[in-house]
């Protein structure tokens, strides 16, 4: 039995497991390609009869196969070697032969570090944002920046996220300065039938003690997490978290959940959670400094009130 994949320019693979898989930005898709050449329904790729085929869904920047143009609707066979390009992204096409009975071992869970993504989108930045990581990097540094209450800080950083990655549930969590512990802040998304996918301990364990990005592609395919209480009881299938630096202290975790869904997060998508949270970290401290400095001006103006009472009082006094 012949199967088939992509690979992209990263080396990631994305397995054709189905007899028809989606590919584009529209979350629906079964591969979710965050590139803003990417259209949101891009191409089919189909396996029938053991040979791979695409067909372009009439997509606004195009469809490739060794450097030639589908039109819209057209289909073209696949073969091993191939380089597909979807707009500007490209993806090698691989096949191989498989044993039904014992098919390999998927590689569910990976480790990356701050390092892997950043410098891949600082150095995009000056060319018209042709790089995803690019534009999420410019996106953020306008939407996190300047100094603002950390509420409003993690809102923005949430939703900025929720525009990228196409998750179920996306949360921060902080390190509490009284208890040392993580704690849950903000959330955005739907929250699973089982109980509330805020955050997982054994995710944010992994990042803690690794001090890196942690991507569960799959749970069930993994052996340290497919029994963890803490994803079966969110149901959810598929994680993905990175920690808040400030230096190098860590001062939480950005995470990412695929609840009782399809899909799997990919490495893109914890590309885009490790930029934004490179920028949050050195945000927070700006609005914990902004935090000290209201409730200084706050307790002052308290002082000062106190004061002017207190010499009203011995005027009133000193005049009777």
């Amino acid at each position: 039995m012949r199967a088939y994949y992509l690979q992209s320019a990263t080396g990631e693979r994305f397995p054709l497991r189905k007899p028809e898989t989606t590919v584009g930005r529209d979350p629906s898709c079964d591969i979710v390609v965050n590139d803003s050449s990417i259209s949101r329904q891009h191409v089919r790729l189909l396996v029938k009869d053991g040979a791979l085929s695409v067909e372009d869904n009439g997509s606004r920047n195009g469809t490739f196969v060794d450097g030639v143009q589908l039109t819209a609707k057209a289909t073209q066979a696949l073969a091993e070697g191939m380089t597909l390009r979807l707009g500007t992204v490209d993806f090698a096409v691989h096949s191989e032969e498989k044993s039904a009975a014992a098919p390999e071992p998927m590689r569910a869970t990976a480790e990356f570090s701050v390092e892997h993504f950043i410098p891949q989108a600082r150095a995009k930045t000056g060319e018209a944002l042709e790089s995803n990581l690019a534009e999420v990097l410019y996106r953020a540094q306008g939407a996190l920046f300047p100094a603002q209450p950390i509420d409003a800080l993690l809102d923005s950083l949430l939703h900025l996220a929720a525009a990228y990655v196409p998750a179920s549930v996306l949360s921060v969590s902080l390190i509490s300065p009284i208890t040392s512990e993580l704690e849950t802040r903000a959330t955005v998304g739907q929250s699973s039938a089982k109980g509330p996918a805020l955050i997982s301990r054994g995710v944010a364990e992994k990042v803690m003690q690794q001090r890196k990005a942690v991507l569960i592609r799959d749970r069930l395919q993994d052996k340290e997490f497919s029994e963890r209480q803490s994803l079966v009881q969110a149901g959810i299938t598929s994680a993905a978290a990175t920690p808040i630096f400030d230096g190098n202290d860590i001062l939480g975790v950005l995470s990412a959940y695929i609840v009782e869904g399809k899909r799997e997060l990919s490495e893109a998508d914890v590309g885009v959670l490790t930029v934004l949270a490179s920028l949050a970290g050195t945000a927070l401290v700006a609005a914990n400094m902004m935090s000290d400095l209201m409730r200084a001006q706050a307790e002052l103006a308290a002082d000062n009130e106190r004061l002017q009472r207190e010499l009203a009082a011995l005027r009133g006094h000193k005049d009777a």
